[in-house]
Parts: C-alpha cells; structure tokens; sequence
C-alpha cells in the first residue's frame, strides 16, 4: 500500500500573509510566527542553525530564552504540519518533499530568470513574456504588507530587504516587457503593464510616462494629459517636487496633439530603495538640502538627527 503523501502548503505572503494546507486556508495557528517561520524556511529553500533563527524571530530576549521560544514554535508546528520540517539538534527546514510553494517565491524565480536573460540579451523569449506576465498579476502588495511580528527585529530587516528586492525585480521585468511592447505597438499591453508597475510604486514617473503615451497613442489624449495631472499632483504632495523636464516636454507635445519623440525603451535601472509608504509633507526640508547640494561648494552633505527622525526617508526622497 502507497504511504499517502502530505497536502501540499501553499503560502500567500504578497499583501499580508495567509497559508492553505491541500486547497484549504489554514486558520487559528497559535502564533504569527509560526506562519513567518515557515515562509522564511520555504523562501529560503535550505537548512538553517536553530540559534539564527532564534535571533531572528527572537531578537529581543537572549538566545537561551529565543531558543526556547524556537522550541515550543517547531512542537506546534510538527503537530500541525506533521510531514513538513527536517529538524536536527543544530538546523531547522524543510523536508526536501514537502512541496511547500509561496506566491512570493515563484515570483522571484520566474521574474529573475526573465530579468538575467533580458540583461544578457536585451530579449525575452515567449514563454517569459507569458511567466513575466503572470508574475506581474500575482503581485497584490508587498511582501507580508501589513504584518507585524513583535520582537522580531532581524526577521523584519529580512523582510524589508526582500521586499525591496523583489520590487526591484518587478520594476525591471515590467520594464522589459513595456520596451517589447512597444516595439510591438501594442499599447493596450504597455497600459496594462504600466498600470501594475504603479500598483508597486504610485510615484514611478516612467511608469506614468509610459501611460501618458500609450494614452496618447491610442486616441485617449483626455486620459494622457488627466495622467500628467495626477502625477505632478503626486509629485509636489508627497515629495515637494515637479516632474522631470522630459516628461513636462512630453505633456506639451500632447496638449498640442504633436507627433511624440521617441523615448528610452526602459528607465536607466535604480538603486534607490523602494518607498513602503507615501512620503508627505516635508517641502521645506527638500527645498533646503536641495539648495545646499546645489553649492558649487558642497561636495558631501550629511543629514543629522535621531534614530527614527526621518533621515533616510527625506534623502531618497531628494534622490529621487
């Protein structure tokens, strides 16, 4: 007789973060943590030391007490989900058939490996557009949006750098598609396209560029110039700036119905960290650092103040 195999796990973790167990969602687990750990163990897809992750979920007690508190965490979970870890005395994971699956993980594999082919080959074959595609729709919101772990400082770092990564990957496997797109005149994709971009991140101007024109192109000329609008509105509220020159040239060309230029087919890739939320407020700061960088004398500027003031936040903001 067959032994019957374990129900696979499958973990939502793009917009807040929800588990099912064979098709069904998996409720009333004592612990957030206990869903974090085990999102962290399947996007990791390898073995960990118990005193990492005792100081990772843990961070706010000892290790003797974190890794107490890793202890009763694995007897839940082994209770609950009996065929799925692989602990030793030293390491906690996953067991190697235990087909635990995340949103967050296929994304990251399907984006990365159309991103490397584009960056190679400035080319994207079929079967990424179509995976590229579905990636883009699976992203409802940022890795674990919303949730909170308490006393989990190294698991939030975890958190944040990821989601920064896999925005990052996102962005420019958007990009990829929109520069194939367009080539294709196919304007109605680069809408569509563009319009998930900005559910990652409101304030990427070349994702609104990319409307403006597509808008432009497909006869919806209201819709390009209420775009511009939405997005120089977006721009001085929430960052105290305009829009580039490129793009208020772009605005002028449609508001008098003028053949576009030709533009980049992707934005120049940035390091800036992704924003998690709107920067409001603060012109009168933007305006003043802004003004001393522009001092033929300023050749390094540092920003000042206590932990939590703000200091990063306004400094990408500036880049930006």
């Amino acid at each position: 007789m067959d032994t019957p195999q374990p129900a696979p796990l499958h973990i939502n973790a793009l917009g807040g973060l929800t588990l099912s167990y064979g098709g069904q969602v998996v409720a009333g687990l004592p612990s957030r943590k206990m869903e974090a750990l085990l999102l962290y163990l399947a996007y990791s897809g390898h073995q960990h030391a118990r005193e990492h992750l005792a100081d990772l979920f843990w961070s706010d007690v000892g290790i003797e007490q974190a890794l107490g508190n890793l202890r009763v965490v694995l007897t839940r979970l082994r209770k609950v989900f009996p065929a799925l870890l692989r602990v030793t005395r030293q390491t906690v994971g996953l067991d190697d058939g235990a087909g635990v699956t995340s949103d967050a993980g296929l994304v990251r594999e399907v984006v990365g490996g159309a991103v490397m082919h584009w960056r190679a080959s400035s080319k994207l074959l079929p079967d990424e557009v179509n995976r590229l595609e579905h990636a883009l729709g699976l992203y409802s919101g940022h890795l674990m949006a919303g949730v909170a772990l308490k006393g989990a400082a190294g698991f939030d770092d975890w958190v944040d750098s990821e989601r920064q990564r896999l925005s990052e990957l996102l962005m420019e496997g958007g990009y990829a598609l929109t520069a194939l797109y367009r080539q294709q005149s196919a304007h109605d994709k680069v809408l569509r396209v563009a319009q998930r971009l900005l559910n990652i991140d409101p304030l990427q101007e070349a994702a609104h560029t990319l409307l403006m024109e597509s808008y432009w192109q497909t006869g919806q000329r209201g819709r390009a110039l209420a775009q511009y609008e939405l997005l120089s509105n977006a721009l001085s509220r929430e960052m105290g700036v305009d829009p580039a020159p490129e793009t208020q040239r772009l605005s002028r060309r449609i508001q008098r119905n003028e053949p576009l230029e030709a533009a980049p087919a992707s934005p120049q890739r940035s390091s800036l960290p992704l924003e998690p939320t709107p920067f409001i407020g603060r012109a009168a700061e933007l305006a003043e650092v802004g003004a001393l960088l522009s001092e033929d004398h300023c050749r390094l500027l540092t920003l000042l103040g206590i932990g939590g003031s703000g200091k990063t936040r306004l400094a990408v903001a500036l880049a930006r």
